[in-house]
């Protein structure tokens, strides 16, 4: 049996450091890095994915919602479309990132974890809420 020890990572921005990165890739075997929207910026994600390299961690996109100061946890009243957009910017981010790095282990992404509108929002629509509407295109 193989265990898949998984951690959110790549979640600073700016001037905001927000836990150690650097230290957790060395005990796990994959990381959904945080994709730009709710959290993290270019440089962080930059850092991540040269230290997941580094380490042989896999790659996941933790994509999320425009909603920075909220950490992509309020409600939002967002289309099925730019739902999809905002989801296919985020992975293409990341996919860049990982082409940038020369990533082998890494060279494509391993899983995408949204931060799903199902989770935050207790009121969705079901046209969209569904992780898969967002995904089907990736």
């Amino acid at each position: 049996m193989k265990i898949d020890i998984n951690v959110d990572a790549g979640e600073s921005f700016g001037r905001y450091v927000l836990g150690n990165d650097a230290e957790i890739l060395k005990y796990v075997t994959s990381a959904n890095v945080a994709a730009g929207f709710h959290a993290g910026d270019p440089i962080v994600l930059d850092q991540i994915i040269a230290n997941a390299k580094k380490y042989g961690v896999a790659v996941g996109a933790h994509t999320g919602l425009p909603d920075r100061q909220g950490f992509g946890r309020r409600e939002m009243v967002i289309t099925p479309e730019e739902l999809r957009s905002d989801t296919l910017y985020q992975l293409g981010a990341v996919d860049a990132f990982l082409k940038g790095n020369f990533c082998k282990r890494c060279s494509r992404i391993s899983r995408r974890r949204p931060y799903c509108l199902r989770s935050n929002n207790r009121k969705c629509e079901k046209k969209w809420c569904c992780s898969r509407c967002a995904y089907r295109i990736a």
